[in-house]
């Protein structure tokens, strides 16, 4: 009989040793098998990051792109519509660009866009301001939460800045370097009211000041 007990609990004991294995082994799978996942949700993250970028920066300039800009624009005119709070938007043209890039050639109209983006782009401080390639050689600035006065100090930073670049170009008739000129239309959005109507100010307070002679800036009226 002790034999019989002896055996019973030696062959219980070797079914346990051999499920405890099995365990062993599932939880190593399930290990892998979560790992794996995991690794598998960093890497769609980091392709979404990457497809998101792709879809909203400019592949010239490298600063958000025209798509970028009507979206934010758009955020941010309908969040201070709520809150009633101003908004001012800069449109910005190179000077003289086509001459500049009839007598240097694409490659350094190229470089002069990157150039002038990235300075534009520095000439900003917040998070919340936009810096966006806007269509050829023209540039927006969207300055959420902020008035005319503080629009008009970002404008003539970035005209000094650009300025102060130094790009050649013996094209321009008001002076030896690339330069840029500036619109400005500064408001608080109201119900209603489209964000096409600040768009259009900045675009005629832009038209204004290249008719008026270029390197500077005008406000809309």
């Amino acid at each position: 009989m002790d034999e019989q007990i002896k055996e019973y609990l030696q062959q219980l004991e070797g079914k346990v040793q051999d499920l405890t294995l099995s365990l062993h082994q599932i939880e190593s799978r399930l290990t892998d098998e979560i790992n794996q996942h995991r690794q598998a949700q960093i890497a769609f993250q980091k392709v979404k990051q990457e497809l998101e970028f792709l879809a909203t920066t400019d592949s010239l300039t490298q600063i958000p792109n025209r798509h970028c800009f009507d979206r934010y624009l758009n955020q941010e005119w309908t969040r201070l519509t709520r809150e009633q709070a101003s908004i001012s938007l800069l449109l910005c043209d190179v000077d003289y660009f086509k001459e500049y890039n009839d007598a240097y050639g694409h490659q350094a109209g190229d470089n002069c866009l990157r150039m002038v983006a990235q300075t534009l782009k520095n000439g900003v401080q917040r998070p919340a301001d936009l810096v966006a390639r806007y269509g050829g050689d023209e540039f927006a600035v969207v300055l959420p939460k902020t008035n005319l006065f503080g629009a008009v100090k970002i404008a003539e930073k970035m005209l000094i800045d650009v300025a102060k670049l130094q790009i050649p170009n013996p094209s321009s008739d008001n002076s030896q370097v690339v330069t840029i000129s500036i619109g400005i239309a500064s408001q608080i959005p109201a119900c209603g009211q489209s964000v096409e109507t600040l768009i259009n100010q900045a675009d005629q307070a832009l038209y204004q000041a290249k008719t008026e002679g270029k390197n500077r800036f005008v406000v809309s009226s």
